[in-house]
């Protein structure tokens, strides 16, 4: 973290300085510091929160706006005051350099949301940061893993991260230390485990792509709906729920939005919609249009070897020629879209499943479908059709519609999932600890594995945040929809090239799909050797 210093002699603009003497008090940390040259000393006043060691080595800043005051860069500090002064004397980048083509793929924000362009988006501007945060440590190795997203950040000043919640919200134990129930806490409370995305994320846990807005509920669950939906009462519904200790979804689902809720629980395969017209009886000129879509998930995310799951939609479009403001020529051309809340409908749903048994059909019919994820069982492995037929009411027009379609499933028999995962432990001595995490991303937010390390020393009863050489390796077998290995990805970041209070590690996909078995196939290793600290996390998605 930053420190302001006092100054106790005259010196250079940037003078580099040595850590001679560590002081505590109860709400203070000092630092004496020496200028190995002029043998000048400078005192800091910290806060505990600060990870400076006798022996390390930092820039001092004789010159910064800080109450006149120098402060010491170290390439490390995350408080609102250092990335500021960091901007001032490092280009407002904090030391990293944010290329064109970093600048180039810049999300844009509206209101209190990032807005991307698709899900590849993400994925190119989270492999475009993290390769030139390597670069920029291997030139200066004072840098620490993940800071570039303090220069990432920069460029939307008025914009709150969830990266920025999550240190608000631990703010007190990120100063005075973490109990163990607390770092547990911690690492529970923080499901979207990437740093590159707890910046994307604002706040609230909510991304937009395209045209929508996406919460990320859970680690498998994410709630979509059009951001012309976030708007005045809507948002103030939504974040009202947010804050309240009750199942969101349920409260979503039975009156929040005309969304429908959707699982996210890997690759979404979607059929050609089906559609009908119908013209207004008033008006020949206008139109609605019924479309229904029905979205598939294979191989199945609850690991059951002949299982499938669908999810059924429907959409109303109007369009055409209507009077709205007695002048003539109102025209609607795919400006009224909105997906209809089946279940206010009281719509009826049909769904055959067929050659599901020996008999050749089971029909399943649902009464007010609310859009939930419907799951079937089959007796063997092979490609299935699942037909499914949507009656309800029309409500502008007062008609029947009747929505059938046929779509194609397919049932591996493998046991595989692409649904994430993610896994924690910690390993500690009487006066240092690691912490680390592993997990898998398979979303729209972007598909890849990755891992992290921490560490922590006692001070004064608590877990404090130090700097130490530690370790972390990620490892993911990759497998098709038929569960066969495609793909050995390996990241690795190694513990003997500086100090550091935490490190990563990432491997990226490189096809669009891919799904995991229980064999092994994710893990991780975190290590720091010098403490004879070392554990290893084994992901099972398949339960």
């Amino acid at each position: 973290m930053c420190a302001g210093l006092s100054l106790w002699a005259n010196g250079q603009d940037l003078t580099t300085v040595h850590v001679v003497q560590e002081l505590n008090y109860s709400s203070i940390h000092v630092y004496i510091l020496q200028d190995g040259q002029t043998q000048n000393h400078y005192k800091s006043s910290a806060s505990n929160e600060d990870i400076l060691n006798i022996g390390n080595t930092v820039q001092l800043d004789l010159d910064s706006d800080n109450s006149n005051k120098p402060v010491y860069i170290d390439g490390a500090k995350s408080s609102l005051i250092a990335i500021e002064i960091e901007r001032n004397f490092n280009n407002d980048e904090g030391g990293f350099n944010l290329t064109d083509d970093i600048l180039y793929h810049l999300p844009y924000q509206e209101g209190d949301i990032l807005f991307f362009e698709n899900s590849q988006h993400i994925t190119d501007l989270t492999e475009l940061l993290y390769a030139q945060e390597e670069k920029n440590i291997e030139e200066n190795e004072n840098l620490q893993d993940s800071s570039i997203l303090f220069a990432f950040e920069s460029k939307f000043p008025d914009f709150k991260s969830f990266r920025l919640h999550l240190g608000n919200r631990y703010s007190i134990q990120e100063r005075d230390g973490y109990t163990d129930d607390e770092l547990i806490e911690f690492y529970n409370y923080d499901h979207i485990n990437d740093d590159a995305l707890k910046s994307f994320f604002n706040e609230f846990r909510m991304i937009g792509i395209g045209d929508s807005i996406y919460y990320y509920h859970n680690t498998n669950e994410v709630i979509i709906f059009h951001k012309e939906y976030y708007k005045g009462r809507i948002k103030a519904k939504f974040l009202s729920l947010l804050n309240k200790d009750k199942d969101l979804l349920d409260n979503y689902r039975g009156s929040l939005l005309m969304d429908s809720y959707l699982t996210i629980d890997g690759e979404i395969n979607i059929n050609n919609p089906l559609f009908i017209i119908i013209s207004d009886p008033n008006n020949s000129d206008r139109k609605i249009e019924h479309k229904s879509q029905v979205y598939v998930t294979y191989p199945p995310a609850d690991c059951e070897n002949t299982s499938a799951r669908i999810a059924l939609e429907a959409t109303v479009k109007e369009f055409g020629y209507i009077d709205y403001n007695a002048s003539p020529g109102d025209y609607i051309d795919e400006k009224d879209i909105y997906k209809i809340p089946l279940r206010t409908r009281n719509a009826t749903v049909e769904i055959k499943w067929k050659g599901a048994n020996s008999t050749g059909n089971d029909i399943q019919i649902i009464n007010n479908y609310d859009g939930k994820t419907i799951t079937h069982n089959f007796i063997t492995p092979g490609t299935y059709e699942v037909i499914s037929r949507i009656e309800y009411t029309d409500t502008i027009l007062q008609e029947t519609v009747v929505l059938e379609e046929t779509t194609p499933v397919k049932v591996s028999g493998d046991v595989c999932t692409t649904d994430e995962d993610w896994g924690y432990d910690n390993e500690k001595t009487s006066t240092w600890r690691l912490d680390g995490k592993a997990w898998t991303s398979n979303n729209l937010f972007g598909k890849h594995i990755g891992s992290y390390s921490h560490a922590y020393e006692k001070k004064r009863g608590k877990w404090k945040r130090r700097r130490i050489n530690m370790s972390t390796r990620i490892q993911g077998r990759y497998r098709n929809s038929q569960c066969i290995e495609k793909e050995l990805v390996v990241g690795f970041k190694p513990g003997n090239r500086r100090r550091v209070r935490k490190v990563k590690s990432r491997g990226f996909l490189n096809y669009k799909s891919y799904s995991f078995g229980n064999e092994a196939d994710i893990y991780s290793g975190h290590r720091i050797d010098s403490k004879g600290l070392s554990f290893i996390i084994k992901l099972t998605p398949c339960p």
